[in-house]
């Protein structure tokens, strides 16, 4: 599990070289994407999943339909952050089931520590936690 590479999306000639190479890419940023490109990305059947909405007037968008359709049966979906009460329900449900997750917490200050363990392949876990 993790990633096999990566992609700068604001080098274009690595978007280029990497265009049609996903099969999900998944969008938690709090802000409007140039769709359009980022689907560029999707190889066929690929998914565009935005987790979470941007601010305001930026929540809604336009793109061209085309490319999902004629190139490749893309799609577009997204779901929306729940807010803090539904996340406390979902937190305590997780509790009284006894479900966790896999993490460790590390210090701030280990973080180059960590980072040098994921790239060695070293880490036990796949989520570390930050503790300021």
């Amino acid at each position: 599990m993790g990633a096999s590479s990566f992609v700068d999306s604001t080098n274009a000639e690595s978007m280029k070289a990497a265009a049609g190479s996903l099969d999900v890419l998944i969008d938690t940023t709090p802000v409007a994407l140039d769709l359009e490109a980022y689907a560029a990305l999707l190889g066929f059947g690929g998914a565009f999943v935005k987790v979470g909405l941007p601010p305001g007037d930026a929540s809604t968008f336009t793109f061209n339909y085309i490319p999902l359709v004629f190139t490749g049966k893309k799609i577009a979906c997204g779901s929306i952050v729940c807010g803090s009460s539904r996340t406390n329900d979902m937190l305590a449900l997780c509790a009284a089931r006894d479900l966790t997750a896999d993490v460790e917490v590390v210090k701030f200050a280990e973080i180059n520590d960590v980072m040098e363990k994921l790239l060695k392949e070293e880490a036990k876990h796949y989520r570390y936690v930050l503790e300021w």
